[in-house]
């Protein structure tokens, strides 16, 4: 990454006070269109569930062997299904963290121009944060596979449940809706946290490879912040030597946002 002379670049604009740059804060939008892309693998197993509480959830037991070999090639069939979706989502997974990654060099773009009338456009290159965006994609494939496994669990459990115990139709049906309905909230959590670390991550190497040195915490100031995050609010921290759980953004599910400071 080639180092951006913006203290030179701020005083060659006649610009001598220290200031702060506006945070860049991830977007719904981008949350939702990485959240998408979990959810088509997530489709293999709502359809699964939609089948087998239309074929295999009868009033009477079902308990034969050949009954019980059936639903677990059903189930087999369904991972091996997600499991093929996983080629596609990584591509879409490749053109997601692209997006991202030109979104937040605009957005960081317009925050220097806004703070110090200075235009770093032609400093900014994708190629620079390429390493935390492949990173970024292999996260995500190894949550998405991770998800789906779990996810298979919990619908084998449901359906050799329903054989042991001879539980009837509502029930499963009404078991593998609520099943679908945990996974898919856990899909969202993990969409939006995968997105704030990302962002995190790229103010963090954009703020240094520009000379800025430190950031200041900031909170949501609500009853859902951390007390250790409520503690260091309005506190200064540099980005070289960032609290034991990272930085803003960077521990799992923080909201907090880092707002950095230019000294001049």
């Amino acid at each position: 990454m080639i180092p951006i002379p913006l203290a030179d670049l701020a005083r060659a604009a006649g610009r001598r006070k220290s200031t702060r740059l506006r945070p860049v804060v991830p977007t719904r939008t981008l949350a939702d269109d990485l959240y998408a892309i979990y959810a088509d693998s997530l489709r293999v197993w709502a359809d699964l569930a939609i089948e087998l509480a239309r074929d295999y959830t009868q009033p009477a037991p079902v308990r034969t062997d050949a009954d019980g070999m059936q639903l677990q090639w059903l189930v087999n069939q369904a991972a091996a299904k997600a499991d093929n979706t996983l080629i596609y989502q990584t591509e879409k997974l490749g053109r997601w963290v692209s997006r991202v990654g030109e979104w937040h060099g605009r957005k960081t773009i317009s925050s220097v121009q806004s703070a110090l009338g200075v235009d770093i456009a032609p400093y900014m290159r994708l190629s620079d944060i390429r390493e935390p965006l492949e990173l970024s994609i292999r996260e995500n494939v190894s949550l998405i596979r991770s998800i789906n496994a779990d996810t298979r669990t919990k619908m084998e459990a449901i359906i050799f449940d329903a054989i042991a115990n001879r539980r009837n139709k509502k029930y499963v049906t009404d078991a593998l809706a609520a099943a679908m309905g945990v996974t898919k909230k856990r899909a969202r959590r993990i969409a939006n946290d995968q997105l704030h670390r990302l962002s995190i991550t790229l103010t963090s190497l954009r703020n240094q490879q520009l000379g800025i040195e430190t950031y200041i915490w900031q909170t949501r100031e609500d009853d859902r912040v951390r007390k250790v995050h409520a503690a260091r609010n309005h506190h200064v921290f540099r980005w070289d030597t960032p609290p034991f759980d990272g930085a803003p953004g960077n521990p799992i599910n923080c909201r907090c946002i880092a707002i950095p400071q230019i000294e001049l």
